[in-house]
């Protein structure tokens, strides 16, 4: 037993220093290598065990393994088999395969090994910028690795120059390129506790912050419920984008939870929002998380049948839409209405409500109305809402809106319809220029909506919630005191 686990570890041995001399150039023979599926099964393990363990250090100290990882690397081994089977084939010369597997497998220790290292230098020994020293080292380690394996190909095929780079574009097309476009997910990620007490703006941790956002978008929206057939099921999506004021994420929060006891999104509901109190148990609401968001509620909705229901909150720019912002200085790309129109198509929802809190969101109405779409804003496109500059728990729209008309009412339009003469009234006496909240209503979501509101009455005189619900609710992060 000992014997031939020693022989298989010394062959295993033997491949990886062959893979050292292939990668760095130095002369080496396709015998110098140990050729067996044993050996393949081997290499892999050991590629898989270097991410394991580089992923695990970088999250420290306080991770939490990504089940989802698995099926990141299962998707990269895979893309890389059905390349090397389809340069075989093309070849015709299936039986090098095992050759050129092998090859490539035993030089993924030494170009690992030394990409990490230089990439641990540039991070933690600040001998370079970050940005742009990662950047740097990335593009050399991808051309260092093609050189290589335009190396093997030619090693084992033979093949002529041009015959041989368009061999290596077949990896190229099957490795690289969706290596660059499939959503990196690390084997282990950093899964911080709330804090209990805020950080001040300036000693914002923003390489945490950010490393950390896609393990809170697979932990929040890992809570979702699927659809009910048969149910015009309600999904409820936050964005509260500006994080100096509390008053957005309060609006945004107190909403949601309007929606999950009032509106059947108990379950269904999800929270975007930049504020220093919720770093560690929010995804930050900015475009890309937005997008993300949006793609991953939607894979839990029935297109034809459920309604989103989307309310961003936040301050408004004439010229670029809603301010993005984690606090002083740290300030992100605007949400643009081209944007958020971008980013509700790359979805599959095609019922919408949309809700925009903030001044000149009026801007908003072009780019989104539609016959699916019921669009609301607190404004026109130019004039300014009121109700921010304080960290209380509403702004004046979403004082009306939601802290009395939708506690009243089941229709959003005429909850909207009611509060825009509430706000007016309060504009006047308070003597401001009207806001002028604007509203769209596309001809074919009518129906849906009103469908809805029929639905939500029946609930309304149904039997209590179930336990499970309340099971859910106390499971739900970020609880706002009660009132």
């Amino acid at each position: 037993m000992i014997r031939p686990l020693v022989s298989l570890l010394a062959d295993l041995a033997r491949n990886i220093w062959a893979g050292c001399r292939l990668s760095t150039f130095v002369p080496v023979r396709i015998w110098h290598f140990r050729l067996s599926l044993v050996q393949v099964f081997m290499l892999l393990i050991l590629s898989f065990a270097l991410n394991f363990i580089y992923d695990f250090v970088s999250s420290r100290p306080d991770n939490q393994f990504n089940i989802y990882g698995l099926n990141y690397q299962a998707t990269l081994y895979l893309l890389f088999f059905f390349s090397v089977v389809i340069i075989a084939g093309l070849q015709h010369a299936y039986a090098s395969l095992l050759k050129l597997v092998v090859l490539i497998l035993s030089t993924t220790p030494i170009t690992f090994i030394v990409y990490a290292s230089l990439l641990w230098l540039v991070e933690k020994q600040q001998l370079i910028d970050y940005q742009q020293g990662s950047w740097s080292l990335f593009v050399l380690y991808l051309s260092w690795h093609l050189l290589i394996i335009m190396r093997v190909i030619r090693k084992v095929f033979k093949p002529r120059v041009w015959r041989g780079a368009a061999l290596m574009s077949i990896y190229i097309i099957f490795n690289v390129i969706p290596y660059h476009y499939l959503p990196n997910q690390p084997l282990w990620y950093t899964k911080y506790a709330r804090a209990e007490v805020r950080q001040q703006t300036a000693s914002l941790d923003l390489e945490k912050i950010f490393y950390a956002q896609q393990g809170l978008i697979e932990e929040n929206s890992s809570r979702l419920l699927d659809q009910r057939s048969g149910i015009i099921d309600l999904y409820f999506l936050g964005f509260a984008a500006y994080a100096d004021e509390d008053v957005f994420m309060n609006e945004a929060e107190l909403a949601r939870r309007l929606f999950d006891e009032r509106f059947d999104t108990k379950g269904r509901s999800m929270l975007l929002a930049n504020n220093q109190a919720s770093f560690a148990e929010l995804p930050l609401a900015n475009q890309h998380n937005l997008k993300v968001a949006l793609k991953l509620i939607s894979a839990h909705m029935d297109p034809e049948e459920d309604v989103l229901f989307l309310f961003l909150t936040s301050h408004g720019e004439q010229e670029n839409g809603l301010s993005v912002s984690l606090g002083g200085a740290y300030v992100l790309n605007s949400l643009t209405p081209q944007a958020l129109s971008l980013a509700l198509s790359s979805s599959t929802i095609k019922w919408q409500v949309i809700i925009i809190s903030a001044c000149f969101s009026g801007a908003f109405i072009d780019a989104l109305a539609g016959p699916h779409t019921l669009v609301m804003t607190a404004a026109s496109k130019d004039r300014a809402s009121f109700g921010c500059g304080h960290n209380g728990d509403f702004t004046y729209f979403g004082e009306a809106y939601f802290g009395r008309q939708l506690k009243q009412e089941y229709s959003f339009i005429t909850a909207f319809n009611k509060a825009q003469i509430e706000i007016e009234k309060r504009e006047r006496s308070e003597d401001k220029t009207p806001s002028l909240p604007q509203i769209a209503v596309g001809e074919d979501i009518k129906a849906v909506l009103e469908k809805l509101v029929d639905q939500l009455k029946t609930r309304a005189n149904s039997p209590a919630q179930t336990v499970s619900d309340h099971a859910y609710a106390l499971a739900q992060p970020f609880p706002m005191p009660e009132k």
